[in-house]
């Protein structure tokens, strides 16, 4: 990102000084700088390219890095001089977006903090190293001086109206600034802030200019009920607020979410009754828009909000327009719900609106609608809904056909997976790879063609070549594979290339050492070999010593309680069973309840996952594992609601590792006689060809009844 110019050798710390542009002066202010700099042999930084300048000043920007265009690293004995020499040389050139972390030189486009030169800590005297923290207000260790008195920095007091609210919570920020909840004589209102020089857009437009659109476009609206009230306008310094109606409520988003009948248990005529009063609301409000000469475009989910009175409220007019525009171009995208395709203003919105109708009644907006859909939500919520449904959306009303058997559905998904050209493949993996073709067509024929049987013999080399050892990403999953398919002596030359790396950070089933640990095993379950066996146990007491802080199944605790539970029925040891609980009990504590189901809630994302790769129905079968092969019932009242996943309606993809396939898997654990529930859940999907070989394993788990039939040799 950015291209650094030598000058003297930098120290490790010091006061360091950035220069802030608008975007379209950036050349300008690097001209002017970069002269004087070279001359002076001073090191220095800038953002080289512009797109990721732009980037930088967007409203997707890093905050606290925003408007460091160009570092300067001074001598520090020349500190002063050189802020100075500076001062003068931008005299001429507007200033840039004010730099958060530092603290602004007189009155320009040019900021300093005291920080390190070479790495992310400071030196402090005593010697020890202290983290730079970048903190989004200017900040000077308590071990170094100011170099510049306050006296001499230009001070403007001013009286303003944001002093007659006082914030009660910043809701939100982002690069182009802030959103407040904030009190004035006992009532609640929202403020938004733009900040000057940054929030560009698509068409370089900033978050201050998109704020004043908003303000304008919300006057011509007052009269809209479903729209919400503007209530005043205003600058401070370089910042301009828009003060709002405080609304009540959660976004629609949520409110989808929160209400979708996602368990087949649940009422979707009561959802649907629902779903009819918002969406006329909502064509209604839109419609009022146009007739006032305003489009909206950017219209989506996250951006109306919805209270326990089903009454809605449309936010966030940055982008509105005028009906009646030329060449119109969206300036901002909300995933899902715009579209590339050339379309006036009101096109653009009510595109939008189909979008929106779409995820409500299907819980998923990444797909366009297709005759599967409408026939899903034909069954789902009865031929009145579906009529309606097909009327907003413009569609011509079509007779339903019946759903295929399953053994078309199986017969279909076969095809796509022999359609893929193995031979071509240069991913030879289990997960997404040749080998995952290999496997699917076995666990449904039995066998594999003689042209793959083939290709693996003549390939041997190449499969010992591989860096890769993982169950699912390398060598150990290609070896078990192998062997499944007959060849056994080549299967063990490929487990014997396995270079086993004790020191790795890499403890996951997926790609690490519980996957390899499990493939030594299954190898020795069939060949007797003792030296397997002890790779295993080797492999276990590493993982028994690391703490492991991940979840689930694939890349967490869950994978590793399942090699241990493996080891622990071979040897009939307790001790790794136990270890084994333990691991699940500490997965489980990081899940949580939502509608009688058990999900795995991620630390970082905050987003709760059912599927088996890294969500609960992973944590599932690992306890099932243990169940069967101890004989205990453990977690009985957890497993209960687990059970009730095999209930979810939908799914955001038909995908084994993330999708409808997952729930096959979970089915030949519970045996909730959900056969035919799942083949509709996985018809109103047309997969392609690279998810057909996965959704095969699954339905060959539930087939087998083998929840552990995605892994060869279990």
């Amino acid at each position: 990102m950015y291209e650094f110019v030598d000058g003297y050798e930098l120290p490790e710390q010091g006061f360091k000084i950035h220069i802030s542009t608008l975007f379209e002066y950036a050349d300008k202010t690097l001209e002017a700088v970069s002269v004087y700099l070279k001359q002076n042999r001073i090191p220095y930084k800038y953002i080289k390219k512009k797109m990721d300048l732009h980037y930088s000043l967007s409203k997707d920007g890093n905050r606290i890095l925003a408007g460091k265009f160009i570092t300067v690293y001074p001598k520090q004995n020349d500190f002063l001089q050189t802020i100075y020499e500076l001062h003068n040389c931008l005299k001429s050139i507007p200033k840039g977006p004010y730099v958060l972390t530092d603290r602004q030189y007189k009155d320009s486009n040019i900021y300093y903090r005291y920080g390190s030169f070479t790495s992310k800590y400071l030196r402090t005297p005593s010697g020890e190293l202290i983290l730079d923290e970048r903190l989004p207000y200017y900040f000077l260790p308590d071990f170094v001086e100011e170099l510049i008195e306050e006296e001499e920095q230009e001070v403007v007091e001013e009286v303003t109206p944001l002093e007659d609210y006082k914030i009660l919570e910043a809701v939100k920020f982002s690069n182009g600034g802030g959103n407040y909840k904030a009190e004035k004589n006992g009532k609640i209102y929202f403020i938004k802030e733009a900040r000057y020089g940054l929030g560009l857009d698509g068409s370089n437009r900033t978050a201050i200019e998109r704020l004043r659109i908003e303000f304008e476009a919300l006057k011509k609206l007052e009269m809209i009920p479903e729209v919400v009230n503007p209530i005043e306008f205003f600058k401070v310094w370089e910042s301009e607020f828009l003060v709002e109606e405080f609304v009540e409520g959660i976004t629609l988003g949520q409110w989808i979410k929160k209400n979708f009948p996602s368990r087949n248990t649940q009422n979707s005529i009561e959802y649907s009754r629902k779903v009819r009063v918002i969406i006329d609301k909502l064509i209604n409000a839109v419609i009022s828009i146009h007739s006032l000469g305003i489009a909206i475009c950017d219209l989506h989910p996250d951006n109306i909000l919805i209270n326990d009175n089903l009454e809605l409220k449309l936010v966030d007019f940055e982008t509105a327009t005028n009906v009646d525009v030329h060449d119109f171009k969206p300036v901002l995208r909300a995933k899902n719900f715009s579209t590339e395709e050339g379309k006036t203003p009101i096109e653009y919105d009510l595109y939008a609106f189909k979008r929106i109708f779409h995820s409500m009644v299907l819980h998923i907006s990444e797909y366009e609608v297709n005759t599967k859909h409408r026939k899903w939500i034909y069954d789902t919520y009865g031929k009145g809904f579906s009529s309606y449904f097909e009327k907003l959306q413009g569609l011509e009303e079509i007779e339903f056909w019946e759903h295929p058997t399953n053994d078309q559905t199986i017969s279909s998904l076969l095809g796509l997976v022999y359609s893929i050209d193995v031979l071509d493949l240069t991913d030879f993996s289990l997960l997404t790879g040749a080998f995952s073709v290999i496997f699917s067509i076995f666990k449904i024929k039995g066998e594999i063609p003689n042209i793959l049987s083939n290709w693996i013999l003549e390939n041997i080399d190449k499969f010992l070549k591989l860096e890769n050892s993982g169950l699912l990403t390398g060598k150990a999953g290609i070896a078990c594979t192998i062997y499944l398919v007959g060849f056994k002596k080549e299967a063990i030359q490929v487990l014997d290339s396995i270079l086993l790396d004790k020191t790795s950070d890499d403890l996951s089933l997926f790609s690490g050492l519980s996957g390899i640990g499990l493939a030594f095993l299954l190898f020795f379950e069939r060949e007797g070999e003792l030296e397997y066996l002890n790779i295993a146990i080797e492999i276990a007491d590493i993982l028994i010593s690391k703490k492991l802080k991940v979840d689930g199944l694939f890349y967490g605790k869950s994978g590793i309680s399942l090699f241990l539970t493996h080891l622990s029925s071979l040897l009939k040891d307790s001790n790794y069973a136990e270890y084994a609980r333990n691991l699940l009990e500490n997965d489980l504590n990081a899940c949580t309840i939502e509608d009688d189901c058990m999900y795995l809630k991620d630390e970082k994302t905050y987003k709760s996952s059912p599927y088996l790769n890294d969500g609960s129905l992973g944590i599932a079968i690992a306890i099932y594992y243990l169940r069967s092969t101890t004989c205990q019932n453990y977690f009985e009242e957890e497993f209960r609601s687990l059970r009730n996943l095999t209930e979810i309606r939908i799914c955001g993809s038909p995908k084994l590792y993330g999708g409808i396939a997952d729930f096959f898997v979970a089915e030949s654990i519970f045996n909730s006689k959900q056969k035919e529930f799942l083949f509709e859940k996985l018809n109103v999907y047309t997969p392609d060809k690279e998810q057909s070989a996965g959704i095969l394993v699954g339905i060959s788990c539930f087939k087998e009844k083998n929840p552990l039939g995605w892994l060869p040799l279990l």
